[in-house]
C-alpha cells in the first residue's frame, strides 16, 4: 500500500486455510485439486477481504465455477455454517485453530498450497494518535512478533 498520507507497517504473515465439516465429501480426499472445487458451495467472509480476492482469482484462472457464494459479515456465523456442512471456506488459520482442535472443522489440503496474506498496520500519518491507540499499536507489534516466532 502506497499513499502519502498513510503509514504502513508490515507485521508478519497469516496462513489462510481451507476448511470443511469432517463429513463433507471433500474432507475424505488426501489432496484437493482446484478442479475439485467446481460447483462447490463456498462460504466467504465480507467482500473486501484480500484473501477472498486471491482465492477467487485462482479459481477464475483455472476456469472453475463455484455454486453461488454465500457471504457472511460474521466469521462465527460463517464457521458455524461450514461446521453444519453447508459448504467450505477459507479463513485465517488463527480464526479456525480452536475449531480444528475440537474436530468441528477439518483442513482441506489444497494442491495450490497454503495461501498467505500480509498482516499490516495502517494509520493516517498526519492525524494525532491518542496514547491508548499508540499503546495498542505497540502491544500489537509485540504480540505479533512473539506469535510469529513460535
Amino acid at each position: 500500500i502506497q499513499a502519502a498520507d498513510l503509514g504502513v507497517e508490515a507485521l508478519g504473515f497469516e496462513n489462510i486455510v481451507m476448511v470443511a465439516a469432517p463429513y463433507h465429501p471433500l474432507a475424505t480426499k488426501r489432496r484437493i485439486r482446484t478442479v475439485d472445487l467446481q460447483g462447490q458451495s463456498i462460504l466467504f467472509s465480507k467482500v473486501d477481504c484480500s484473501y477472498r480476492r486471491s482465492f477467487e482469482q485462482i479459481l477464475a484462472e483455472a476456469g472453475v465455477r463455484i455454486a453461488t457464494p454465500l457471504v457472511f459479515h460474521s466469521v462465527a456465523a460463517l464457521k458455524q455454517c461450514v461446521a453444519e456442512g453447508i459448504g467450505i471456506t477459507i479463513l485465517p488459520e488463527m480464526a479456525v485453530e480452536q475449531d480444528l482442535s475440537a474436530g468441528k472443522l477439518v483442513p482441506l489440503w489444497w494442491e495450490e498450497g497454503p495461501l498467505e496474506v500480509s498482516v499490516l498496520m495502517i494509520w493516517f500519518k498526519e492525524r494525532w494518535l491518542a496514547p491508548t491507540l499508540k499503546a495498542f499499536m505497540q502491544t500489537t507489534r509485540q504480540e505479533l512478533v512473539v506469535g510469529n516466532s513460535k
